[in-house]
């Protein structure tokens, strides 16, 4: 897990939302017998990290790092292999060190 920078500029968070892009695709070299490429993400990601996957209509709820790990894994062991992230766009807020990758 990593330490946030103290008070992050808008510009560390855009290079950390292209970091988390790059782990997500090495996500894609996973398997369901090789599940460690997923740490690449969670190297990123600090202890209290929540990840919101919107919309709220598809009712998936807030995740801490082991119930993200767990989505991940289940998604890996689904065929997630080869699937390459690629948002459109990404915004950061730096006052609520908050980042929003779109598809």
């Amino acid at each position: 897990m990593s330490n946030p920078p103290p008070n992050p500029t808008h510009a560390q968070l855009t290079t950390l939302a292209t970091s988390f892009i790059q782990a997500y695709n090495t996500c894609s070299t996973a398997t369901p017998t090789n599940l460690s490429p997923i740490n690449t993400v969670f190297n990123l990601r600090t202890q209290t990290c929540t990840q919101k996957i919107l919309p709220s209509s598809i009712e998936i709820p807030e995740m801490k790092n082991p119930e993200y790990r767990e989505f991940l894994e289940r998604i890996v062991k689904m065929g997630w292999e080869g699937m390459k992230v690629s948002p459109s766009s990404s915004h950061v807020r730096t006052a609520e060190f908050l980042m929003v990758l779109l598809p």
